[in-house]
């Protein structure tokens, strides 16, 4: 079983993995913890505190999914503590599992978006063979949208509920990381491997006021809508996928 330490741990190493230098220092301050405080916490010498926890789930971001897991393995080592033996019950639902593969998984929502191009076939081979994907991958991604009602049989035919929205609540954030990493993978590929008349990768730098960012964010959004709506319609023949990413590149402050 998965504890608090080993929650930390996760997302140390995966910091660890991004930047070789980064040091458990600086993950303590993003924590707002203490060097030491953290140490022990790892080495499972002291328990995460839900003060400590109400820290780290607001510095690291956590979802209302991974907040409530962080805090049920809390609550089980201190119940771990009163009475050993007692049984612990996790409160895990298929949905959220497969939610999970869902969205860390790339070709779920390219087969919806593939629904709405022409000659469109709900075969895993012809699936397969125009997301670039094993038959094995296009059969299971093809049965999970099923499950979940993303699509539904139509007499012999199948058809994308278009009102279906997914909301982030209760989504692990590690499986929207892992979304967006092999997203950024593709786009490399595409660099290296297509034409320039089949892509456009593009970089834009510029000074900005941290506090402008939350309008900055909705204004992406509401252009990332708008370009959709207007190029979906008619007749589609290819699946195409927009990246934004908006990240800060510069280090430390100004008094610094």
């Amino acid at each position: 079983m998965e504890s608090a330490p080993q929650f930390l741990m996760e997302e140390f190493d995966r910091r660890v993995r991004v930047n070789p230098r980064y040091s458990l220092r600086a993950y303590a301050r993003s924590l707002g913890l203490s060097p030491g405080a953290l140490s022990e916490v790892l080495r499972g010498r002291r328990p995460l505190s839900l003060k400590a926890a109400a820290r780290v789930v607001k510095s690291l971001g956590l979802d209302k999914g991974e907040a409530h897991r962080l805090y049920s393995f809390i609550e089980s080592e201190r119940r771990s503590e009163i009475d050993p033996v007692a049984p612990i019950e996790l409160n895990r639902r298929k949905l959220d599992e497969d939610t999970f593969h869902l969205i860390a998984e790339w070709q779920h929502f390219a087969i919806l978006n593939l629904m709405d191009c022409e000659g469109f076939r709900w075969r895993a081979s012809y699936i397969a063979k125009r997301l670039g994907l094993s038959l094995v991958q296009a059969d299971q991604a093809m049965k999970l949208l099923l499950r979940l009602g993303l699509v539904r049989s139509k007499g012999s035919e199948v058809e994308c509920v278009h009102d279906f929205v997914l909301s982030p609540d209760g989504i692990p954030s590690s499986a929207v990381r892992a979304y967006h990493r092999r997203m950024l993978g593709l786009a490399l590929e595409a660099l290296e491997l297509q034409n320039l008349d089949e892509r456009d990768i593009t970089g834009l730098g510029f000074a900005v006021d941290p506090a402008h960012l939350t309008k900055i964010k909705r204004e992406i959004s509401e252009f990332q809508d708008q370009l959709a709506t207007k190029y979906s319609k008619g007749k589609n023949r290819e699946v195409y996928f927009l990246e934004t990413a908006l990240f800060r590149l510069s280090k430390g402050g100004n008094n610094e």
